[in-house]
């Protein structure tokens, strides 16, 4: 705790936490990185469970650099925001629940698009995928949904 306490009170932390313009800018590029990750991982898993029927299900795999784009703007703008108050956030139900649920969703998506990419090289692009990727798809959609939820609560909740 010692650590966070200290994390908070370094010059960058107060700067994001006082200055007029840095804690809505990094606000701002926090939900630019979570349209990225989530909107591209939402269409992997939507095309996943089979809509539209028409898109061949290779076209949201070109959308996974945009995702790990999304992960990293978010990584690196969420450690600013953490920083501004770590001892608060250390003990926030939400951000736990947040962190938990971003974890399992990068698990779920990782391994999806690999299983993704392995049943499109042996079925065909135009193949429906199996029901554990389509089991998959659903777990991802839910735990970037609960994760998107736990990360407007954290504000609200102490």
């Amino acid at each position: 705790m010692n650590f966070l306490i200290w994390l908070s009170n370094t010059d960058l932390a107060t700067y994001v936490g006082e200055s007029d313009w840095a804690y809505p800018i990094i606000l701002t590029l926090h939900g630019l990185g979570m349209a990225a990750l989530v909107g591209s991982t939402w269409m992997l898993d939507i095309r996943t469970l089979g809509f539209p029927r028409e898109m061949p299900p290779a076209t949201p795999l070109k959308f996974v650099p945009i995702a790990w784009a999304g992960f990293f703007l978010n990584l690196a703008s969420g450690l600013l925001l953490f920083i501004q108050n770590a001892p608060k956030y250390v003990k926030n139900p939400p951000f736990l629940t947040k962190m938990t649920l971003i974890v399992l969703g990068g698990v779920f998506t990782w391994t999806l698009v690999r299983r993704y990419r392995q049943e499109i090289a042996i079925k065909g692009d135009m193949a429906p995928l199996s029901p554990a990727a389509r089991t998959m798809a659903i777990a991802s959609f839910l735990f970037w949904l609960g994760a998107i939820v736990a990360g407007r609560l954290i504000a609200y909740i102490k």
